[in-house]
């Protein structure tokens, strides 16, 4: 049980989470307030400025009215309202890196995690509450409401991570309660969808450098087009890599083939490149004005990523996982879909409106943009499914899709037995140990290939325990054999014995007939082969 200290930890660190992600955008607008009117500035102004910005982040919306005297609209015109609503992901990471953090913390205090993890939300989502209202008493217009519940969402989903949610009630108990192979296979897939995001965004990270470094030229143009001091380009520079994590995401949607918007009517895709006027964004100088020939081929990228997770999962695969090709499909299906569902989240969160008019709709296609993911990524897991990491692969996958077959036939067979002998009256009676010993039963497979057989032995020596049982079965026959007096004789057996043979042609007759009662009755099929090394002219 936690102590009441924790939970006031824990609030604490909701509040120090909530005064960095304001004070991050707050201190760039002080700092531009400062550079250009000196200390005579609207302080109070900049700090609504910072508290859209961090609403932005938390996914909130803000509306703004822009006013001709601000000389950013034509003389003469009216004043122009709109919303913003698009996140920068940059700052969002910093809430977080600082809701993780909050989460190992409250692990660690107590395993009990629900109470702080709540708590923490709470109190975050009622600090992004009262900036908000604290924003909208001038100009803007903060959406209060959706920057608190989505902040608060934000805020627990990382602390949930961070905490390791999953192995504690209600979660804990429910994987649990699943077989090991359903377990093992929710596993396989969390991880390929993990790897598959990350592949995905890593790729985008560095398509978006190719593309800055070849756009240089452009991206400076814009920059020295604005005009500002030093202290503001220094502001407008860091802001360029705030939004950089949006140009990552961008960036993977156009490698997907999806694309991304910016205005309304406009796509940027590996085809084409159809645009209008654009802000003045330096980082949108990246963009190139017509894509190569060859940029369609960036899909494969994708699918490659796909099928690096599924092979990468399959090599480190846990304890009692299915590894039947249906089994491996199911885990590529799986992972595909989570994946493709996490990178339209991001999408949705990288775009949004960013301003009036053709503004109004800027970013990557949500929808679009996950279909595409989907379908590219279960392409190259499919491949990462279905081919064989060695050469005997596909016989054990064969085999054990035929064992399974067998399980399911025998136990279909085993009930309608059953099923008939109550409906005609016979009384079921379960037979003894000795009873099923000396009844024969016929085989139920025939091995007719050598390859096949060779597999099936391989297999069943993997089963075994890791310890060698021919010391000490050697050493119990040897025994065994020392008094012939105490033997049970039993006829008919592999334990038969007779005294008149010598210790050694005994001991080489029970290896014998054990060798021909295993293979004779198949009941023994399933049993380790402690002989299988000792090497008998039969």
């Amino acid at each position: 049980m936690p102590r009441p200290i924790t939970y006031l930890y824990s609030a604490v660190d909701a509040l120090v989470a909530a005064a960095v992600g304001l004070g991050v955008p707050l201190i760039a607008v002080v700092a531009v307030q400062l550079a250009t009117t000196g200390f005579g500035s609207d302080f109070a102004a900049g700090f609504e400025y910072a508290a859209a910005i961090w609403a932005l982040s938390l996914g909130g919306s803000v509306g703004a009215v822009l006013d001709p005297s601000s000389g950013l609209l034509p003389a003469g015109s009216e004043a122009v309202s709109f919303t913003l609503r698009v996140m920068p992901l940059g700052l969002t990471l910093i809430t977080v890196w600082l809701a993780h953090v909050t989460g190992v913390r409250v692990r660690a205090a107590s395993d009990l995690i629900w109470p702080g993890l709540l708590l923490t939300a709470a109190v975050f989502g009622a600090a992004a509450a009262g900036v908000s209202i604290a924003a909208s008493a001038r100009g803007l217009d903060v959406g209060v409401w959706q920057t608190a519940i989505v902040g608060a969402v934000v805020f627990l989903g990382a602390a949930f991570v961070g905490a390791r949610g999953w192995q504690v009630a209600p979660f804990g108990s429910i994987l649990s309660n699943l077989e090991e192979r359903t377990r093992a296979s929710v596993s396989q897939g969390l991880r390929a969808a993990g790897l598959m995001v990350t592949g995905i965004l890593g790729a985008g990270a560095v398509l978006l450098l190719i593309a800055v470094l070849l756009g240089l030229a452009s991206i400076l143009a814009l920059f020295q087009s604005l005009p500002l001091d030093v202290t503001s380009a220094i502001v407008v520079g860091l802001s360029q890599l705030v939004i950089a994590v949006n140009g990552i995401v961008w960036s993977a949607a156009w490698m997907l083939g999806s694309g991304f918007a910016i205005g309304t009517g406009s796509q940027v895709t590996p085809v084409e490149t159809l645009v209008g006027p654009m802000p003045v964004l330096p980082l949108l100088g990246a963009i190139p004005a017509s894509p190569p020939v060859l940029a369609v081929s960036i899909i494969a990228v994708p699918v490659l990523v796909g099928l690096a997770a599924m092979v990468g999962v399959r090599m480190h695969a846990p304890a009692g996982a299915a590894r039947g090709v249906w089994a491996r499909v199911s885990v590529a299906v799986m992972a595909a879909a989570l994946a493709a569902i996490a990178i339209g989240i991001l999408a949705l969160a990288a775009g949004g409106s960013a301003g009036p008019g053709r503004l109004a709709e800027i970013g990557p296609f949500p929808l679009l943009t996950g279909a595409s993911a989907f379908g590219t990524l279960l392409l190259g897991a499919l491949v990462g499914a279905l081919v064989p990491l060695s050469s005997e692969q596909l016989e054990n996958d064969d085999e054990t899709d035929e064992d399974d077959a067998e399980e399911a036939g025998r136990g279909d067979r085993d009930g309608r037995k059953k099923h008939s002998r109550t409906s005609a009256g016979t009384p079921t009676s379960t037979p003894t140990g000795r009873d099923q010993a000396s009844r024969p039963q016929p085989r139920e497979k025939e091995s007719t290939s050598p390859a096949r057989a060779s597999a099936a032995s391989s297999k069943r020596r993997s089963r075994r325990d890791g310890t060698d049982e021919r010391t000490w079965v050697a050493d119990a026959v040897s025994k065994r054999f020392e008094d012939p007096g105490e033997v049970e004789k039993k006829p008919g057996t592999a334990l038969e014995v007779r005294t008149d043979d010598q210790p050694a042609e005994r001991q080489t007759s029970e290896i014998r007939r054990a060798k021909r009662l295993k293979v004779e009755n198949p009941r023994y099929d399933d049993e380790p082969d402690i002989y299988a090394d000792i090497d008998l002219d039969d």
